[in-house]
């Protein structure tokens, strides 16, 4: 009732056709900096013996639209726990199951109810997840995807934060948020209608957030109201078959307006290193329950590193090493097993996150990484540490500050790279890196 007193404007939202989503034109245009929304296709291929829709110019893949929450728990498994919201108190039940969810969901009645959400459903690892794919634009982007280590993942061991079925009754509401880790996320309403509300992730309005979040009045008070500057808050409604692309670090909170069924997840990536890490940073000063963090997050931003390292030394700086150093030739030895190998996935993803790291705009950001996971590694315990040490074999380097070391100079030797025909602001931002970079070394050298 209180939202409908209130007067938010619409936000522009940019709406785009998906035979027109070419994920290298919005990356360099943008850097994938601004929400947008994907256009329901009118080319949905219909799979009916496996109860799928699957839109190839979106690259994404969901059950048809006719199905339910009952179809979900009847693959995923009737008895899964899951955790529901209770909305008008805002309070977590969790002795639900995914079975009983979806059984109140048909047969409640509208005089007498609770309202209830669903919204941490992950299915990644259930029998679900045959039936969904993220769009092709995520999955070239996600590190989960590029950079966590195969073998962890076939042992169950990564970050289950990719796929989540959404399941919410009219009225549900959930509150201004960012998503953990200054995760990016896609959402896409199969059925029903989602109102939401937008925040712009400026330094003034993060440390309103900041400032909210703790709050002992926070659960009284709409965060749209704090806002220094008026006029910083919006709203839009996301329709059935639409597919909302929410950047890193916005603020956001959403309203149900009708029963709805919703597909989406998370992931990080190089476009956004300096916001995954000022949330994460704001959600260990605003001590986040680590339960409500992203699993894994400094491990993933280190993989980043240790990954990448061979074949950006490999790529980028050859021609500075004319005799070519051990950790060069171990590098290069590293790169030709992998790419004789069968996984060939594999090496595709991490070189073309490596072609991607001479974008200016993923350039620029790459020292703060460097220097935030050396400062982890050196603030960290045993168990932390021993995980930053334990990935070090594949990349010719004795030690995580060796690792650190190269990165320096690769980043350099990135920066030089650049052609001359770069534009005047990526000429800017890759002058910085260099000046960045040199200060840096000297700093470590120190």
């Amino acid at each position: 009732n209180f939202l409908s007193k209130k007067e938010i404007p619409a936000f522009p939202i940019q709406r785009v056709s998906p035979e027109f989503l070419n994920t290298t034109e919005l990356t360099h245009s943008t850097g994938f900096n601004k929400p947008f929304v994907i256009k329901a296709s009118d080319k949905i291929a219909n799979v009916a013996e496996n109860s799928l829709s699957v839109d190839d110019n979106l690259g994404i893949v969901l059950p048809s639209r006719d199905k339910d929450l009952t179809y979900v728990s009847e693959i995923v498994g009737p008895s899964h726990p899951v955790k529901i919201i209770e909305v008008g108190q805002q309070a977590e039940i969790s002795d639900w199951t995914l079975g009983e969810y979806a059984q109140y969901l048909k047969s409640y009645r509208a005089e007498d109810h609770k309202v209830l959400n669903m919204i941490t459903l992950e299915f990644s690892a259930t029998p679900f997840n045959a039936k969904v794919q993220a769009p092709t634009f995520v999955r070239d982007l996600d590190w989960i995807d590029t950079i966590w280590p195969i073998e962890r993942r076939a042992r169950g061991d990564y970050p289950k934060v990719q796929k989540y079925c959404l399941a919410g009754m009219a009225g549900s509401y959930t509150d201004f948020h960012i998503d953990f880790g200054g995760t990016s996320v896609w959402y896409h309403v199969l059925k029903g209608q989602k109102r939401f509300y937008l925040v712009p992730p400026t330094t003034s309005n993060l440390r309103a957030f900041e400032r909210w979040t703790c709050s002992s009045a926070q659960s009284d008070v709409f965060f749209g109201d704090l806002l220094d500057s008026p006029g910083q808050c919006f709203q839009f409604d996301l329709n059935p078959g639409e597919t909302f692309m929410i950047p890193s670090g916005w603020i956001h909170a959403v309203f149900t307006p009708v029963d709805s069924l919703v597909f989406g997840g998370n992931f990080v990536h190089s476009y956004a290193i300096l916001r995954q890490l000022q949330i994460y940073s704001i959600e260990h000063r605003t001590r986040v329950q680590k339960a409500y963090r992203f699993p894994f997050f400094r491990q993933i931003n280190w993989y980043f590193l240790v990954n990448l390292l061979p074949l950006a030394r490999t790529k980028y700086c050859k021609r500075h090493d004319k005799n070519e150093n051990s950790a060069t030739q171990k590098a290069s030895s590293w790169v030709d097993d992998m790419m004789s190998d069968d996984d060939e996935p594999e090496i595709d993803d991490l070189q073309a996150t490596c072609d991607g790291l001479q974008d200016p705009m993923v350039l620029y950001q790459l020292p703060y990484l460097v220097k935030t996971c050396a400062l982890w590694y050196a603030e960290g315990g045993g168990q932390e540490k021993g995980v930053f040490e334990v990935s070090l074999a594949d990349t010719g380097c004795s030690s995580v500050e060796e690792v650190l070391k190269q990165w320096w100079e690769v980043l350099v030797a990135i920066a030089e790279t650049l052609p001359s025909s770069q534009d005047t602001s990526a000429k800017d931002n890759a002058s910085e890196v260099v000046s960045r970079s040199e200060a840096a070394v000297a700093h470590i050298r120190a």
